[in-house]
């Protein structure tokens, strides 16, 4: 296998992060990853983020952020800050339904996806999006919101792939990871377990590793096809175990898995 980094998005463990973000990132640390992404800052500076990553010998993965911050007046403050801890992959990880219930609603935001990326293009960074389960499915012109998305942009909008999401709507992740060659600059390493098409049910069941994923055939996927350069475990909670062990038991399993 490749030596694609790991990285855990921190939402995993978001109640700790909450708390104190600056110590959760030491734990990261500790447990063998190699870099985070982001969902919030939780108080703590830029600097204080970039000395502590600087000092663990962990780098930024990528940050989710909401697509207004990439935007008009937003968008300075959110590079400033971002680019500061040395992130430049900004992945919008929600849509509201108004802006993709349909086809022509889909189109428009696509649009604005579009020039976010060439706003940030000079910049050093790319936006994307990280899907769920009900963004795969098809709206009233047949495609999803997902393959709108993905045909309106350029190589530089990553799509994201949430592989325990896509398999909550009934998808096959391998083939979503396929069929966006080049475009799965990150992946969201998330496990399932249960029959396909539960929703959030059949999340936070078993952690990453411990599965119904084949994930030799998502690695394959990533190596071969989508460009990946990062793999970026999230935890979706857990039936019995803590946010803190779920994560670093992830970590554990999915690097053992990696190596066979």
């Amino acid at each position: 296998m490749s030596s694609i980094p790991f990285a855990l998005q921190l939402y995993s463990i978001r109640e700790h992060a909450k708390q104190d973000i600056l110590d959760a990132i030491k734990q990261v640390a500790s447990w063998g990853y190699e870099g985070v992404e982001f969902a919030g800052f939780h108080g703590a500076t830029p600097a204080e983020i970039k000395k502590l990553l600087d000092d663990l010998g962990l780098r930024a993965a990528g940050s989710h952020v909401a697509l207004e911050t990439l935007e008009g007046d937003e968008l300075n403050k959110t590079l400033d800050e971002h680019l500061a801890v040395g992130c430049t992959n900004l992945v919008v990880p929600y849509i509201p339904e108004e802006l993709r219930d349909t086809d022509a609603n889909a189109r428009k935001t696509a649009e604005r996806f579009a020039a976010v990326a060439e706003n940030l293009k000079p910049h050093g960074c790319k936006t994307g999006f990280h899907n769920h389960w009900f963004d795969l499915d098809p709206l009233d012109g047949g495609k999803s919101w997902y393959d709108i998305v993905a045909e309106m942009t350029d190589d530089t909008v990553i799509m994201q792939c949430d592989t325990g999401n896509t398999y909550a709507g009934g998808y096959d992740a391998v083939e979503f990871i396929r069929r966006y060659p080049g475009r799965g600059t990150t992946l969201h390493l998330k496990e399932y377990k249960g029959e396909r098409g539960g929703g959030v049910d059949i999340l936070g069941k078993a952690v990453v590793g411990k599965g119904d994923t084949n994930w030799a055939e998502v690695f394959k996927a990533a190596e071969e096809v989508a460009g990946c350069q990062w793999y970026i475990v999230e935890q979706e909670g857990h039936v019995s175990l803590d946010e803190m062990e779920a994560a670093r038991q992830c970590i554990e399993n999915i690097k053992a898995l990696a190596s066979a």
